[in-house]
């Protein structure tokens, strides 16, 4: 087992048992599940290395440890992209509809919406898909969970063979 030590940007062993991702092969998958739980425990992260776990903030005491754990967040995300790291990722995450720039929209807003991986905050969101080759939706039509790789109803995917794969496939593949 290992765990990534956010301050650092590093993968920690923890024991010897598998080593770290970059010891493991294409036969092996890290999964994270989900970016949006893991960016809650990037602030409690930051929070605990304050001494601050637990302890009311103020409003901007709460966008700075949110702005601190984001970037834990991109040195993560940065990781996970890592074309050296032989293994496979899988990051599940949410979607969070925002407007095209990834922000928030108004109260009457009234235009299109657009979905992006959800993250903490508004500021990663239309920067998570920069570090993978592949970005890929589940969504389930009548009974069957479906696997998409092309854009869908204003979620932008991608994947790094379009000429080479479906437009969809059932999960279950």
């Amino acid at each position: 087992d290992s765990r990534f030590d956010m301050t650092t940007g590093e993968i920690v062993p923890c024991t010897d048992s598998l080593g770290t991702p970059y010891n493991w092969t294409s036969k092996d998958v890290l999964v994270l599940d989900t970016l949006t739980k893991f960016g809650q425990g990037a602030v409690n992260y930051h929070l605990q290395l304050q001494g601050k776990l637990g302890a009311a903030r103020t409003s901007m005491e709460g966008m700075k440890d949110a702005g601190t754990a984001q970037s834990y967040i991109e040195r993560f995300l940065a990781f996970m992209g890592d074309k050296a790291l032989p293994c496979n990722v899988i990051i599940n995450t949410h979607i969070n509809w925002a407007k095209e720039d990834g922000s928030n929209p108004e109260l009457n807003f009234e235009g299109m919406r657009y979905g992006f991986p959800s993250s903490l905050g508004k500021a990663l969101n239309n920067r998570v898909a920069q570090n993978f080759n592949h970005l890929l939706l589940t969504r389930r039509v009548g009974t069957e969970q479906r696997i998409y790789t092309r854009d869908i109803a204003n979620v932008a995917l991608k994947t790094g063979a379009p000429g080479k794969v479906k437009a969809s496939y059932p999960l279950a593949s």
